[in-house]
């Protein structure tokens, strides 16, 4: 064959003039890398990346190469969806020219081609869900990619900028500035109550000085009355005293007076019979949604105690029980004196509640010093108790505690083959459920005013909760299987969420700006969970009825997180109307389905609510029902409005109704802690957006503490009016018949020793306890 008769085969063969990345770190031949992917990336499924900064550059005549380096940063930033290339940078350019402006909205472009694995918004913005199964992602690689249309990927910048323009600071009772999150309940109630009051930017003197304005403060709540300071243990008269002087005061020493090693420590204990009726309804209440006991082991130590074994008596097993009591007493006394006033008995000065979380928080330093699973216990406890007190600054310290000493026992980590033959099987399925319930309360109390976490979510607690296995470790009777499981997998997906729609570091670093594509593929993630939960937890009438109250704050969770990724959006459209109206046609189409989605998952909230409703399974005791009902409520509220994307002849009639649920459930339910003065403010906000029937008998700042039963404004008035004088003559007639007046169930022990929720054990525990605890240093009894 002659020569040149080879050359044009031989020129078929030439060789790409640049190679990938990847190809070229391989220094292998790189085929078709333009457009791209190359076939050894497309083999491989990776991405195709070309890097020009790494070719040899052309030479330039005008520009340095750092210059243009720079130039090319600054465009990536401000186009931060669109390639590079020459063709795009040609239609943009065309885009201005032809509107003859450059303030012109970035026309839509095609996003770059990415492999599946590395397909989202941004990689910091996706959210994974560990689940039993593996790992199950967003979406599916098929749908990842056509995903990426021009309407998914366009920016929402205004969320950040509502988040800006609300509050984040708010006065303690203290008088302390404290921050609130945008992620906080706190303040998103405010705002949605400050709708008839819109707070402006004005300049308050004493604020100017450190360049604060009035829109940074958080409207407070002034409607109940205002909380007393929480005691301490230096500053609580009746109770402190008492612990200093081992029992009843002294007349004659002042508490001034005493040295440290006179000071013991005196047990205060109800009679059993009511402890037993205290404990097992924290069981029913709260130990089925927050495990932190099995029940065989604290009925076990529960006996020892009251035998007077001395070595059940420990600072964490003390401070467990006084929480469980504290957050318990008052309901059960409540019902005990029934045939007494009521509210004469939650108005004592302190009230149980109080003085037993007193005694609580006198052993926080003791548990500080053993720092072991059942300080653990302890913290976590009185946390959740000075939460429903209404106290939040300090349970979220505590919670902090708790937190930190659960990381030093290393219950975070995933080393079980290590951890297991030290620990023992048992041992260490404990301290997995006990960490994943601290891993739930710590961000039930960090959302509540928007601070961080104490537990991140780093590559140590993503796959924690995994390790958990019901065959080792069974839950107890009162929480179903596989619960905390799938309510840590819910959770984890909202801590995640929090990051993605309420960081405000967005708005002054460099980080990719929040986008459309990455709040659907959050749902999306949420929907899957939801979709794969197990089939035993997802009908709440056909769990067992132990069980149904765990089944139902798993569905909360579920609906509660919803609107949580979709309440911005219904509050922009609130808040600013016209700028929602002006929005791009694409952008305020997909606004407009996050505003349905967050009133649809309100009122699938409410008929949960409604359900536990009925079949008695609301509690007081913890925040959570009570919390969700607001919520629920503040959506109704916004949905109420007038809207041109919301037919409102056809849904104003069931979101009135809805509202009316809302306040009919809140006040059918215990008016204790802090159910009771959240009705106070739930009242107050209904009158001051008129939508109740008599807004002249209302006064929340009056004698009476709870309100009474008003309805909204449907052809109700004449019954609501007739129902409030039958219950004023009953309560007149209640006064009349009482022989004598009752501070409280729990008398202060040195006044009423035969009190039964506070009573001194003076004669059988106490010789035995003493004899303990004076042989050990620094703790008497």
């Amino acid at each position: 064959m002659p020569p040149h008769a080879a050359t044009p085969k031989a020129g078929n063969k030439r060789r790409a003039p640049m190679s990938c990345d990847r190809c070229k770190s391989r220094k292998t031949k790189c085929v078709d890398p333009v457009p791209g992917p190359c076939q050894f990336c497309a083999s491989i499924g990776a991405a195709c990346h070309l890097d020009p900064s790494r070719r040899r550059q052309r030479p330039y005549y005008h520009v340095s190469e750092e210059e243009f380096r720079y130039m090319t940063k600054a465009l990536e930033h401000f186009l931060p969806n669109i390639e590079l290339n020459l063709q795009n940078l040609r239609d943009v350019v065309q885009s201005f020219e032809q509107s003859g402006t450059s303030s012109t909205s970035i026309p839509d472009l095609p996003p770059p081609y990415s492999a599946p694995s590395d397909s989202s918004s941004s990689s910091s913005e996706s959210i994974v869900v560990v689940s039993e199964r593996g790992v199950t992602p967003v979406s599916s690689s098929s749908s990842t990619v056509s995903d990426h249309t021009p309407k998914n990927d366009v920016t929402i910048e205004e969320i950040d900028e509502l988040h800006g323009e609300l509050g984040w600071l708010r006065v303690d009772s203290k008088g302390n500035y404290r921050h609130v999150g945008a992620n906080s309940g706190y303040g998103f109630h405010a705002a949605v109550r400050s709708l008839r009051n819109r707070r402006g930017s004005t300049v308050d003197p004493a604020l100017q000085q450190v360049g604060q304005t009035q829109g940074d403060i958080v409207a407070p709540c002034t409607a109940a009355p205002q909380l007393p300071l929480p005691s301490t243990p230096d500053s609580s008269s009746a109770v402190s005293a008492a612990v200093a002087t081992g029992g009843v005061p002294s007349p004659r020493l002042g508490p001034q007076s005493l040295s440290i090693s006179n000071r013991r420590l005196q047990i205060f204990l109800p009679r059993r019979d009511l402890c037993n009726r205290c404990v097992s309804r924290y069981f029913r209440d709260i130990q089925s949604i927050y495990w932190f006991w099995s029940a065989e082991r604290f009925y076990a130590v529960l006996d020892r105690l009251y035998a007077g074994d001395p070595s059940s008596a420990t600072p964490a097993v003390l401070c467990s029980l006084y929480s469980i009591l504290a957050l318990t007493c008052e309901s059960e006394a409540a019902q005990q004196m029934s045939q007494l006033n009521q509210m004469d008995l939650l108005m004592t000065e302190p009230p149980p509640a109080a003085k037993y979380l007193s005694l609580a928080k006198a052993l926080v330093p003791a548990l500080c010093d053993e720092a072991d699973a059942d300080s653990v216990r302890g913290l976590s406890l009185l946390g959740l108790a000075l939460q429903s007190s209404m106290y939040n600054n300090t349970a979220y310290i505590y919670i902090g505690a708790a937190a930190r000493i659960a990381l030093t026992l290393g219950l975070h980590l995933q080393r079980s083959g290590t951890i297991e033959p030290l620990k023992g099987c048992l041992q260490r399925q404990i301290d997995l459920r006990l960490y994943s319930t601290l891993y739930l309360l710590d961000l039930d109390i960090a959302l509540c005013y928007g601070n961080p976490p104490a537990l991140t979510t780093d590559e140590h607690t993503t796959s924690k909760p995994l390790d958990l296995s019901e065959q080792i470790l069974s839950p107890g009777s009162h929480m179903p299987l596989d619960y905390l499981t799938v309510s840590c997998q819910v959770v984890q997906i909202k801590r995640q969420l929090s990051k993605l729609l309420y960081a405000r570091t967005r708005l002054s670093s460099s980080s990719p700006r929040l986008s459309i594509s990455a709040v659907s593929d959050s749902l999306q993630s949420l929907r899957t969970w939801y979709a794969n939960i197990p089939p035993h937890l997802r009908d709440v009438s056909r769990a067992a009825p132990f069980h149904q109250r765990s089944v139902s704050v798993l569905h909360l969770r579920y609906w509660s997180v919803t609107v949580f990724a979709t309440r911005p959006f219904l509050l922009y459209s609130a808040l600013h109307a016209d700028a929602f109206a002006a929005l791009p046609a694409a952008k305020r189409a997909s606004f407009e389905e996050f505003c349905r989605t967050c009133i649809d998952a309100a009122k699938q909230s409410l008929a949960v609510i409604g359900i536990m409703r009925d079949a008695g399974l609301q509690s007081s005791l913890v925040t959570l029902d009570t919390g969700c009902i607001i919520e629920d409520l503040q959506v109704l509220l916004l949905a109420l409005l007038p809207s041109p994307w919301r037919s409102t002849s056809a849904n104003s009639a069931s979101d009135g109704d809805d509202v009316r649920t809302c306040l009919r459930t809140l006040q059918g339910m215990e008016q204790i802690l802090w159910t009771n003065h959240a009705l106070t403010e739930v009242m107050a906000q209904l009158d001051e957006n008129g939508l109740l029937n008599d807004d002249n008998t209302f006064s929340p700042q009056s004698g009476t503490d709870t309100p009474g039963n008003f309805f909204l404004d449907i052809h109700q008035q004449a019954q609501a009016q007739s129902q409030q004088n039958e219950q004023n003559q009953q309560a007149q007639l209640q006064l009349q018949n009482q022989q004598q007046m009752i501070s409280g169930v729990m008398e202060a022990y040195f006044s009423d020793l035969s009190d039964p929720f506070f009573d001194i054990d003076d004669g059988t525990a106490a010789p035995m306890l003493s004899d303990h605890y004076d042989a050990m240093p620094g703790l008497s009894i």
